[in-house]
C-alpha cells in the first residue's frame, strides 16, 4: 500500500516525464514523395502530388530540396527474382548523386529551412525492372 508522501512521488515522476520535452531533431523533419521536375547543382525540385481539393482534381505542390554533404542517398528497387520475402518486394541498397536524374520518383526526408529543406535522406524508387 503507497502512503500518501509516495504516491505523490510517483505523480510527481510522471508529470516530469510527461513535461519533458521531446529532442528537438525528432520533431523538426518532414517526409515528402513526388517526381523530380529538375535538378539544378545542389538542389532539386520534386512535384508533390499535395492534397485534394475534390475527388477528381488534384493540386501539385513544386518543393525545393537542397541536397547537403551529408544527405544519405538509397534506391529501392524491385527484387524481381524473389530472394527476400516474396518476388516484387523492394530492397535498398546505397545510391550516389549520380542516380538522380530528371523524372524519378523519390521519398524524401528533410529539415525545413527557410526557402525549402535540407536532405537527410533520399531514397530514389524505381517502380518498374530495372
Amino acid at each position: 500500500m503507497l502512503t500518501r508522501r509516495g504516491y505523490v512521488a510517483q505523480l510527481a515522476v510522471a508529470a516530469l516525464l510527461a513535461l519533458t520535452p521531446v529532442s528537438a531533431t525528432a520533431g523538426n523533419t518532414v517526409s515528402y514523395a513526388g517526381t523530380i521536375r529538375s535538378v539544378e547543382g545542389g538542389s532539386f525540385v520534386i512535384q508533390d502530388v499535395g492534397p485534394r481539393t475534390a475527388a477528381s482534381e488534384m493540386n501539385p505542390v513544386y518543393r525545393k530540396i537542397v541536397l547537403t554533404p551529408s544527405t544519405t542517398f538509397l534506391m529501392a528497387q524491385r527484387d524481381w527474382d524473389g530472394t527476400t520475402t516474396f518476388p516484387g518486394d523492394y530492397v535498398e541498397k546505397v545510391a550516389k548523386r549520380s542516380d538522380l536524374t530528371d523524372g524519378d520518383f523519390v521519398s524524401v526526408e528533410c529539415r525545413p529551412t527557410g526557402d525549402g529543406c535540407q536532405a537527410i535522406t533520399l531514397t530514389i524508387v524505381q517502380t518498374g525492372p530495372a
